[in-house]
């Protein structure tokens, strides 16, 4: 019987089987060089290279490793730095050798907290500026210079000395003191001209201006203002106030005098704060008073509120009023009890700006918010008792509004 043929024609070739074989034995050959010593390279999946079967090849000596070489640490690098140019240094400070010794103690006092509120700070400046005016009115005299340009002189001198008090521009002086400052630098300038009346201005002249404010901003004005509120305060058995004012503690006494079983209630905003200073005025008299901090507001303004006295710094030309810090939260409560809150203030304090606050030369470490003007009932100033809301008619009245 014949055999059937495979599918496959390589299978049926004789050529291609014996193709087949010649290749199986090349493998075994190749296999037999590779295996050495008794171990099977494909059984250790490793082939070790001899010089006998590779003359060619050269053994490369071991590498360096760099983390470590011969067992030990590297030496730690060390790095230097090298100054290329000028390395600077802090600014000197300014020289002070051109500030007259009044401005120079006035500015020493105010950065120890000898000087910590308005009204004081203006009597000393106008007191520091009396002392520069007469030392340099004697100088120049002493140096025979001309005097047709007295007063722009005189101006350009005092510039440095201001310069000083607000660290070369740095901070804004405060309001009532930048308006004595400006009414001052007028009169100034008008040194060496004539009034209507024929009369030509002098330095004496400037000195006489600068006693007649000191009398008027800080002695008429605090005995009218003090007039104003003996009325008020004739029906006022409890009064309250905030922090401490000199203005405030003036009129407070002189109620005393002509009023009998008032009692004074004395807020601060910590306990021995700057209103410790009312109380100790009102003990020595043998006045009798309360002193409380500013966690039991609401307590005092329901039991002890009668009328609500507090001092400021300036009065802004919307009615806002400029004050101690804690001052808004005192008139908060005093108007959810329905106690009236009256300001107290001279119209020098009243500036025509809508913003108040930040810091301010000489007095930076006062710390004061703005009130809004409903929150206040009124202004006792020097003219009258106005409403807030009469602030521009103040400024128009006494001539300043400066811009």
């Amino acid at each position: 019987m014949a055999s059937q043929p495979s599918g496959d024609p390589a299978a049926d070739d004789p050529l291609s089987i014996a193709k087949l074989t010649e290749g199986i034995q090349k493998m075994g050959d190749v296999l037999g060089a590779v295996k050495r010593d008794g171990k099977s390279a494909v059984g250790n999946h490793t082939a070790k290279v001899s010089p006998a079967n590779s003359p060619d090849l050269k053994q490369a000596p071991p590498g360096k490793s760099a983390l470590r070489g011969n067992g030990k640490h590297p030496p730690a690098r060390e790095v230097k730095f090298v100054a290329t140019g000028h390395c600077s240094e802090s600014p000197d400070p300014p020289s002070t050798a051109h500030i007259h010794s009044a401005f120079l103690s006035l500015a020493v006092r105010c950065e120890q907290g000898m000087i910590d509120e308005v009204d004081s700070l203006c009597l000393n400046f106008i007191a520091a500026f009396k002392e520069y005016l007469t030392d340099w009115t004697a100088q120049r005299q002493k140096e025979n210079r001309d005097s047709s340009s007295l007063g722009h002189d005189l101006d350009l001198a005092i510039r440095p000395q201001i310069a000083h008090l607000t660290q070369d521009s740095r901070w804004p002086l405060p309001y009532a003191l930048g308006n004595i400052v400006r009414q001052l630098k007028k009169e100034i300038m008008k040194i060496g001209t004539s009034s209507r009346s024929g009369h030509e201005q002098t330095v004496e002249d400037v000195q006489k201006w600068l006693d007649d404010c000191e009398e008027e901003y800080f002695g008429s004005a605090y005995r009218a203002i003090s007039d104003y509120l003996l009325e008020k305060m004739k029906h006022s058995p409890n009064v309250i106030t905030y922090g401490w004012c000199p203005l405030v503690n003036k009129v407070l006494h002189d109620s005393t005098e002509k009023t009998n079983g008032t009692v004074f209630t004395v807020i601060d905003s910590e306990m021995e704060g700057r209103g410790i200073r009312h109380i100790n005025s009102f003990v020595e008299r043998k006045i009798r008073c309360r002193y409380t901090d500013l966690n039991s507001i609401g307590a005092v303004m329901k039991s002890q509120g009668s009328i609500v006295l507090l001092g400021c710094t300036a009065v802004l030309s919307n009615g806002c009023v400029v004050a101690p810090k804690g001052s808004m939260l005192v008139a908060l409560a005093a108007k959810s009890f329905n106690v009236p809150v009256l300001v107290l203030s001279q119209t020098f304090k009243f500036v025509d700006q809508v913003q108040g606050g930040g810091r301010v030369a000489l007095l930076e470490r006062e710390s004061v918010e703005l009130v809004p003007s409903d929150l206040i009932t009124a202004i006792v100033t020097d003219i009258r008792v106005l409403p807030p809301s009469s602030a521009p008619a103040v400024l128009k009245a006494k001539a300043l509004d400066l811009d």
